[in-house]
């Protein structure tokens, strides 16, 4: 294609001088002309890369500008559940809700359970025997919509809990909000806290704010094995 734009540049511009003339086209004239046109080769042969290298800097330049004029999510707060914020959008997805499911259960009422979810009850779970606790929780991309709407759930601790559902329903969505990486709209996520009387192992073996979080894609940094698995962490042989 670039090799044709010289070309096609120049019969374009005698076709466009015999119709738009009523003088014929002189040898002189035209000899003239393909000299400038040799001149103009090289720009001419660059003018379908800038395009489309321009077209591309457009692009990135409009999804940058929406994700820099983005609302900010905040800081730290929403780790202690301290980030209320007024529900004023309507909800996106609504009658898709994930579902928890403890796998101390019975396969049976796992399965029953994802019928019925309230068989699994976590109600009488107080605040010290809960890692994780959404009251109330609406979340959303950016984009004014509740992604995730009335979110109510407790992780209990030490224990595994699984979220089911069908595909697209929010299960990651559900796992980056506990993160903080959705804005909240309303309601609160609750962190359970270190109890500052635990020793210092203790409080590390129990230290909740610690979360490794598995992402669908895998990916690597750029830098050591080591480095990828501490992951910023001081080194522990011992471990």
């Amino acid at each position: 294609m670039n090799a044709a734009i010289p070309i096609a540049a120049v019969l374009a511009t005698f076709v466009t001088y015999t119709y738009a003339e009523d003088t014929q086209l002189t040898t002189a004239q035209a000899f003239a002309s393909l000299s400038l046109f040799h001149i103009l080769v090289t720009p001419l042969f660059l003018l379908s890369t800038v395009v489309r290298f321009a077209v591309k800097a457009i692009i990135s330049v409009q999804k940058l500008n929406e994700f820099l004029l983005s609302d900010e999510i905040g800081d730290d707060s929403w780790r202690n559940g301290e980030s209320p914020l007024a529900y004023e959008s309507c909800k996106k997805h609504t009658g898709l809700h994930p579902k928890a499911i403890n796998r101390k259960q019975p396969l049976r009422h796992q399965l029953d359970g994802y019928d019925q979810p309230q068989r699994i009850s976590t109600q009488h779970l107080t605040m010290d025997e809960c890692a994780i606790k959404i009251t109330n929780g609406y979340f959303s991309w950016g984009s004014g919509l509740a992604t995730l709407s009335d979110i109510d759930i407790k992780i209990p601790t030490g224990q595994m809990t699984m979220i089911v559902g069908q595909v697209g329903c929010g299960k990651s969505s559900l796992l980056l909000a506990i993160l903080g990486e959705m804005q909240t709209l309303e309601g609160k996520v609750h962190w359970n806290r270190i109890n500052e009387t635990e020793s210092s192992v203790e409080a590390n073996w129990r230290n909740r704010f610690s979360v490794a979080y598995a992402a669908q894609k895998p990916w690597l940094l750029n830098a050591t094995v080591e480095e990828n698995i501490t992951f910023g962490s001081s080194f522990n042989k011992q471990r």
